[in-house]
């Protein structure tokens, strides 16, 4: 209900009709994938024709995509499997709050950072059968909110591989493309370094940060990385 308020409130100054918007999102998300990025871009721009209540700046479009795929995954949280267990902790619930975990990541842009500790109170009150997670607060913090992913994890992700199997930065990371505007690296011995810049946006939101990024490999498992926010060129140098 948090979610929908919110839907209403940000997407009714973006959409003509938010809820007819999200029940037709359904033709934009049938041609998410890689493979179809082109017909995909012309499904967005038709969609927008049709529902957004004005011309959309750049950030207003990211926004209402944002509020569509929050929208999406409220949706999903209500997946029935979920709820034909008798444990919080079992893959199926788990991947239902993984769900509601995403919506609620999406939420707080618009400031839906409050609605999230009253959900995770309601957790609390569902008992769980493992020690280790004995309510469903505890299976959302040990299971679902590590799996949560922001742009600097994904920027993170991608330096850290390219350094450690000594390949050029991919281009993509799941559904998130990445652009590699500058990077050097150093090695002696078996430590490496590289030290970068990059641009990483979402598939799906449309979401991109501008990020630096700095990777020292010291062999074996041992990985030490740092993200930060693109401030510029002379900040990059220094």
């Amino acid at each position: 209900d948090g979610l929908s308020r919110i839907f209403e409130e940000v997407g009714g100054g973006l959409l003509k009709d938010p809820w007819l918007a999200r029940d037709e999102y359904i033709d934009v998300i049938l041609d998410f994938g890689a493979q179809q990025r082109e017909r995909l871009s012309r499904t967005r721009a038709r969609f927008l024709r049709r529902h957004a209540a004005h011309a959309l700046s750049e950030s207003e479009q990211v926004s209402v995509w944002m509020l569509l795929d929050m929208q999406r995954h409220a949706q999903l949280m209500y997946t029935s499997c979920g709820w034909f267990f008798d444990d919080i902790s079992g893959t199926e619930a788990v991947q239902d709050l993984a769900y509601a975990g995403r919506a609620l990541q999406l939420s707080r842009a618009f400031g839906g950072e409050k609605l999230e500790a009253p959900f995770l109170s309601n957790l609390e009150l569902a008992p769980s059968s493992k020690a280790e997670t004995p309510n469903g607060r505890a299976v959302f913090e040990k299971h679902v909110r590590p799996a949560m992913i922001e742009l600097d994890a994904v920027a993170a992700h991608s330096a850290m591989k390219s350094l450690v199997l000594g390949e050029p930065t991919p281009s993509r990371v799941s559904c998130y493309a990445i652009d590699a505007t500058d990077q050097d690296r150093q090695q002696t011995g078996k430590l490496r370094l590289a030290v970068g810049r990059l641009r990483v946006q979402s598939d799906i939101t449309l979401e991109a940060g501008e990020l630096c990024y700095s990777v020292l490999y010291l062999g074996d498992h041992n990985i030490v990385a740092g993200v930060g926010p693109d401030e510029g060129e002379a900040p990059y140098r220094q």
